[in-house]
């Protein structure tokens, strides 16, 4: 017989005093019930087990039980506006979670996204709300930002590679950009590969020409 942790909340006028809400949980010892009482909302946890085939009556038997529970009580006849029901099983893999998630500020939402902070600041009115702001800046929750990367299409913006090249001193550069030669766009010219873009051409074209100046430099 499979057990169902279902939540039912009801809300009307007034509210429940301690003596009340007392009984009510007493009423629900059976079935495992918690109570949350405020004004004008209660909200109700319990298991009901069902017979394989009557899941869809959960929820009825769910607010039949609360009712019964909530004889005598203000709350007896509020209307039910909300319920939600899961597995036993479900129920504790949820509650295994930590109840506050991962939060990331704006260097590690850089990081993880691959972009500049510079990229990071173009991108901040596509990104997810974040959950607070505070004097070092936003924070958001990771999940959020996680679910915004699988969305991302990168299409706006700079390429990943071209930001990559363009974090690394001019030698490294300069090794990237003849590491995988093609046709030359000008004479002396080698791009980095011919997968990149235009603009990653261009900023390896300013790679080589920066670790010319840099050689010459330390030769003379």
């Amino acid at each position: 017989m499979p057990t169902w942790a279902t939540t039912i909340t009801l809300r009307g006028n007034g509210t429940l005093d301690d003596d009340q809400a007392d009984e009510v949980v007493e009423r629900l010892e059976d079935a495992h019930g918690t109570l949350s009482v405020g004004v004008g909302e209660i909200s109700v946890t319990l298991d009901v087990d069902t017979d394989e085939g009557r899941s869809m009556f959960v929820v009825s038997d769910a607010e039949q039980t609360v009712r019964l529970a909530l004889l005598g009580t203000p709350a007896f006849d509020w209307p039910l506006v909300h319920a939600e029901l899961a597995t036993a099983e479900e129920q504790e893999s949820r509650l295994a979670e930590p109840p506050i998630p991962e939060l990331l500020g704006s260097a590690e939402v850089a990081a993880l996204l691959k972009v500049s902070k510079q990229r990071l600041a173009e991108l901040r009115a596509r990104l997810p709300l974040p959950l607070a702001t505070l004097a070092s800046g936003p924070v958001w929750a990771r999940p959020a930002i996680e679910a915004f990367d699988r969305a991302w299409t990168r299409k706006p913006g700079r390429p990943r590679l071209l930001e990559a090249i363009e974090g690394l001193d001019a030698a490294e550069r300069h090794r990237v950009a003849v590491s995988a030669p093609v046709e030359p766009l000008h004479s002396g010219v080698t791009p980095v590969v011919s997968a990149l873009q235009l603009g990653a051409e261009q900023a390896a074209q300013r790679a080589n020409a920066e670790y010319v100046r840099e050689r010459d430099s330390s030769e003379s």
